[in-house]
């Protein structure tokens, strides 16, 4: 699998000009098919047993989910500056509206899971109604917001999704809709043979949806098949079986929806080459899944973008609704996505919609996909995030001893959208300049869509950077609440921080507020992807932060960061992540 750049040289794609929304539903090379929901029965959180004991000393064996979306380098390219915004300061702990506590952590995700360890959690997190739902690799547990206390949890996310342990599950999400008032859970598989545990060739997409506004309720399991070799209904693609890696998941009034990027299964197996169909779009009646029904599913497949590219991680909005809330936009989802392909830099953006999504609800739902691409300010892929040096005893372990490595950032693949007041929030990693240094920081993006006469259009409202001077941001998450009050979380990690959970406010006009550390980390990263054999110095990290808003408008956040204790267990273990769920009362305060 290629790398993605690192290095000092950095390209980008050529600017276009001008260019004009398409409507993609129509194109010939965009295939649109309809595939029903199937139906796995119900399930609980409240009703299965929390992690369970573990005899003696605690056994952990070590399992690295892959990333295959290293994508290939392409097109035609020009130089473009790598961006050098101003460094935020750091302003000391959270502010006076913030409070939080401490999610899962690596310990918690193995206790329920026979021992394994796994990175990178890969954060989930879902707010409303009294109760805070957290999902990673490879956990899910439901805690009280006022207090933090756990009310049910952790418990192993296969069994949450009605999978045997063998099943190949990641990437997990979740979101509390307030207009159906039930919680939705999203996370990918592949099948295993549990006889020998060897990859197959089917995958599904899992959705959970509660059956009341409780997550503590039962739950109904529903699955998309994303295999599309052509079997089961399925669309036939180059390279298949294959998997819908990183699923992403927005709402708006009428529809959920469900975006993929699509590799063979031979990525995961390394057993052949890397093959992309790029991004796929699944969209389907919110009520009637609401509902516990199996209504027909609209799915998107090879998806064009510009010069010869497939669309790649299409990012859905999650809406900031209430049930009361202004429902001019009912028919329209907005999705974001990048352009970066060649993995260097670029300053453009495609902005998408699927149209009349209230007949989504219908037998044959009459959608469309049209996009359009807009001029933004420069992004780039990061460069891996240094640590300030500390005990690493896992990494001293290693013959030769290792010191304490860097983190993966990943790349330009877009974050959390969010739909408020009219605008799109969203941003990226990136990497800026400052002086000599190359670092990681976010990109943020505030956008103004417009949906008429059958296409989408848009333009950039407000954009700038976060960056903290001579230290990394990585993995941004921006939610928005219906006053247009918006927050971005992100991990800290660099010469002055172990990785440290952080977050700054955001507002529509002035861009980004000061920088506060919410929960600071304590050792430094010692995870067993970031040594040999398992990798060349850099851990993975990630993949994603998530940020929601609750019932009130009250703004949550998550990420991971390095703990000081981990259930009880000592540090050198092969794993020692932490993640830190964190919130802004907006009832009171409004600071920077």
């Amino acid at each position: 699998m290629e790398e993605k750049t690192r290095g000092i040289a950095f390209a980008a794609v050529l600017l276009l000009s001008a260019a004009a929304p398409s409507t993609l539903a129509q194109s010939a090379a965009n295939r649109v098919t309809h595939v029903q929901l199937e139906s796995r029965g119900t399930t609980e959180i409240g009703g299965l047993a929390p992690r369970g004991s573990m005899p003696g000393v605690l056994t952990l064996r070590m399992r690295n989910h892959p990333d295959p979306d290293a994508g290939a380098r392409a097109g035609t390219e020009v130089q473009l500056p790598i961006p050098q915004p101003r460094a935020k300061g750091v302003v000391g702990t959270a502010g006076k509206n913030a409070f939080g506590f401490d999610g899962m952590n690596s310990i918690d995700s193995a206790l329920v899971n026979e021992g394994f360890i796994s990175e990178p959690p890969d954060q989930g997190l879902c707010v409303g109604n009294g109760f805070v739902m957290e999902a990673i690799n490879s956990a899910v547990a439901v805690y009280d917001p006022s207090s933090g206390a756990l009310l049910a949890g952790p418990i192993q996310i296969n069994a949450f999704f009605k999978l045997d342990f063998a099943q190949f599950t990641s990437d997990p999400r979740c979101v509390f809709d307030t207009t159906t008032r039930r919680w939705f859970v999203t996370m990918l598989q592949i099948d295993i043979d549990p006889n020998t545990g060897n990859v197959t060739n089917h995958s599904h997409g899992l959705i959970a949806v509660s059956s009341t506004a409780s997550p503590l309720s039962t739950f109904q399991v529903f699955a998309i098949d994303t295999t599309d070799d052509g079997t089961n209904g399925t669309q036939s693609h180059p390279g298949c079986p294959c998997f819908g890696d990183q699923p992403l998941i927005g709402a708006d009034r009428n529809g959920f929806f469900y975006s993929t990027n699509e590799f063979s299964i031979t990525a995961l197996t390394g057993s052949g080459p890397v093959f992309s169909n790029g991004a796929q779009v699944y969209a389907m009646s919110k009520e009637q899944v609401a509902g516990g029904q199996s209504p027909t599913v609209v799915h998107f497949g090879d998806i064009p973008l510009t010069q010869g590219h497939l669309a790649r991680s299409i990012q859905p909005a999650l809406s900031a609704l209430t049930e009361d809330g202004d429902d001019a936009d009912r028919g329209v989802e907005y999705f974001v996505s990048h352009l970066n392909f060649n993995h260097t830099l670029d300053n453009r953006l495609a902005v998408w919609a699927i149209s009349d999504t209230r007949t989504l609800k219908n037998a044959n739902p009459q959608v469309e996909l049209t996009n359009t691409i807009i001029k933004s300010e420069v992004y780039g892929d990061p460069p891996s995030a240094t640590q300030a040096a500390g005990a690493n005893p896992f990494g001293a372990s290693q013959v030769p001893p290792q010191p304490e490595g860097e983190l993966d950032t990943g790349d330009t693949r877009m974050q959390q959208v969010f739909f408020a007041g009219d605008l799109i929030w969203t941003g990226v990693t990136t990497i800026v300049q400052q002086g000599n240094n190359q670092l990681s920081g976010a990109a943020f993006f505030v956008i103004q869509p417009d949906f008429s006469n059958g296409h989408v259009r848009a333009h950039i409202d407000n954009q700038g950077y976060v960056t903290i001077a001579n230290n990394n941001v990585l993995y941004p998450a921006i939610a928005v609440n219906q006053d247009g009050k918006a927050v971005i979380t992100f991990t800290v990690s660099g010469p002055d921080f172990f990785p440290s959970a952080a977050y700054a406010r955001l507002k529509e006009d002035s861009g980004v507020g000061k920088v506060h550390i919410i929960a600071v980390g304590a050792f430094p990263d010692d995870g067993f992807t970031m040594y040999p054999p398992f990798s060349s110095g850099v851990g993975r990290w990630g993949d994603y932060s998530a940020a929601t808003v609750d019932d009130n408008g009250n703004l949550w956040f998550a990420t991971e960061y390095i703990p000081a204790t981990l259930s009880g267990f000592p540090q050198g273990l092969g794993v020692n992540f932490g993640t830190f769920i964190g919130a802004l009362n907006l009832a009171d305060h409004d600071e920077d």
